[in-house]
């Protein structure tokens, strides 16, 4: 039991598997108790879990190891607390996710990336292929050889105009970074359309918001809603939908 001196002074106590128990019986816990609440809070999260999560041990696009991979314990320590702290505390939270959530959904996400997937499929297999040696570009005096000579102007013949440049386009416009909150409820958006019935919740919300349903797929929740109010409420939204499903899973 922990005592947890907090400037709200919201949270009664909290206690969780520690990491070595963790390791021994492949399952993370968390109960909390929040001070105007008679009930604790419980949450569980197994190693299973996390592999159906496609989250265990996974390596990111590069090759590189994620969090999941080398904190792989930890990561599953934090799941739990995540969700007893949303559940407990939606007035304060607001439908911000966590840190370490917010990596999970960008992770998965530039992985789905068709440019993603399509330079991870397009880089050439070059493993004991033989090195080949280009050959040297001919010296500007053999360059000149080889070009054609332009014949000599006969008298009276017009002077040759030089060629116009051709059009370039304009460079297009970079987009405004998104706001913290914006990535973070765009991502919250992500992950229930991902669950089993998420979409159909996702487009109940969009008519909820009153947002344009021809819109709908094509174009992030940031991009449609401007005030920073109304998109935390959104995401707010978001939120206890997957709070919702999650209790209905567990």
């Amino acid at each position: 039991m922990q005592k947890a001196p907090r400037k709200k002074k919201l949270l009664e106590w909290h206690k969780e598997a520690t990491i070595d128990e963790i390791k021994q019986t492949g399952k993370a816990w968390c109960e909390m108790k929040r001070v105007d609440v008679p009930n604790v809070m419980r949450h569980e999260w197994t190693i299973d879990d996390a592999k159906r999560a496609g989250l265990w041990e996974r390596m990111a696009q590069s090759g590189a190891p994620t969090p999941w991979k080398s904190y792989s314990y930890r990561m599953l320590q934090l799941k739990p607390r995540d969700w007893c702290l949303k559940d407990l505390y939606q007035d304060l939270f607001f439908g911000i996710i966590t840190v370490e959530e917010a990596q999970e959904v960008e992770m998965i996400e530039h992985e789905q990336q068709p440019e993603v997937l399509l330079e991870a499929q397009s880089q050439p297999q070059t493993a004991g292929a033989k090195i080949i040696s280009a050959q040297a570009p001919p010296l500007d005096s053999e360059k000149e050889k080889e070009q054609p000579q332009s014949p000599d102007p006969e008298p009276g013949d017009p002077e040759p105009q030089p060629e116009p440049a051709p059009p370039t386009d304009p460079e297009p416009e970079e987009p405004a970074p998104a706001t913290a909150l914006a990535q973070i409820v765009d991502g919250s958006v992500e992950q229930l359309r991902a669950l089993p019935q998420g979409g159909m919740k996702v487009m109940k919300l969009w008519q909820q918001f009153k947002l344009p349903t021809g819109q709908f797929g094509k174009k992030r929740v940031s991009e449609l809603i401007t005030n920073e109010t109304t998109l935390a409420m959104f995401g707010n939204e978001v939120q206890k939908v997957l709070i919702e499903l999650e209790k209905k899973k567990g």
